[in-house]
This record gives C-alpha cells, structure tokens and sequence, in this order.
C-alpha cells in the first residue's frame, strides 16, 4: 500500500489501505492505515484545488490571492478546509495544507521546504 501511495497509484492504495483498516485487529496498524487513508485524501484535495487555481490563472491572467477571492470570482462554491478542519492555502498561486504537522504522509501542498525532505514516509 506505501508503494502504490507513493508511486501515485491513490486507487490501489486506498483499497489496500481501507483493507488493512478493516481487516486488522492491531490498533498501532489501523491508526497508520486511517492516517495514510487521510493523507490520499488531501492530496487528492490539493491537486483539485491546484486545478482550480490555475485554471483562474490561465482564465484572468493572473494567479488568485486566496482562496476567498476564488470563491467571490465563482470558482468555488465554498472555501476548503482539510479533513482535519483547517483551511487549505494559497501562496503565491499554490495550494498549501495549513498545518503540515497534523497530516503525516501528505505528499501535495507542503511547503518547499517540507516537500524537498519529505523523508522516509515511516
């Protein structure tokens, strides 16, 4: 399930990963496969919204400020927040998780920084 997340493949595994949360009577491992479940889901959150974000872009001429002004421009039907409830950002025309510490295993809208060390995944 790690290799396929890693390797894009969200599909895969969100079904292995959903397997290994039902199917184990482990707590240590149901917490990692709920946590891994979450972080396909952000990035599946911050590639649409990147989308979006760009799409402005490519529409207006320029990038968007924030999140508010791509919902005032109709782009949005509401501002997005992550499973964990905070708002997602925009900097500089990139969709950035507001607190990266709260979502292990998020691969999209880290910050520069963050995204190059991203690490082992463990």
């Amino acid at each position: 399930a790690y290799l396929a997340q890693r390797a894009g493949e969200r599909e895969t595994a969100r079904y292995l990963w959903t397997q290994m949360y039902h199917d184990t009577d482990n707590p240590t491992l149901r917490e990692n496969a709920a946590k891994r479940l979450v972080a396909l889901r952000v990035d599946e959150e911050v590639d649409k919204l990147q989308e979006v974000a760009d799409r402005y872009r490519r529409d207006t001429g320029k990038p968007a400020t924030s999140f508010l002004h791509l919902l005032q421009a109709g782009y949005l039907h509401r501002l997005p927040v992550d499973p964990m409830g905070n708002p997602y950002l925009l900097v500089h025309g990139s969709v950035r998780v507001a607190s990266p510490e709260v979502l292990p295993f998020v691969t999209r809208g880290l910050p520069p920084a963050k995204a190059a060390g991203q690490g082992s995944g463990k």
